[in-house]
């Protein structure tokens, strides 16, 4: 909420309450964005994958997408050689 300061006048409670607002507003559009961002790339992933991080979501359901990146990143991040070759293969496939 707002803090008001006593002794101001009206105009000056609706400026404060207004940058209240908009501050307000800035930060649920940074939740609402990592949460769009998480779901997003979840549904990029095949279920065997995420199974595990559904757990660690539940645990902590406003997770940004940087923390759950690296989390992907550092348990599915390290591959080899041939890793990469089948995967330039599917690539080039129709």
């Amino acid at each position: 909420m707002p803090i008001f300061t006593s002794g101001d006048d009206a105009a000056s409670h609706c400026n404060i309450r207004a940058q209240w607002e908009y501050g307000h507003k800035q930060f649920k559009d940074v939740i609402s964005m990592n949460t769009s961002l998480v779901d997003r790339l979840l549904s990029l992933i095949v279920d065997p994958y995420k199974a595990e991080f559904t757990l660690k979501r539940n645990s902590d359901p406003n997770m940004n997408f940087k923390l759950m990146f690296q989390t992907f990143l550092n348990h599915f991040g390290a591959t080899t050689e041939h890793d990469r070759g089948e995967n330039k293969n599917r690539m080039k496939a129709p």
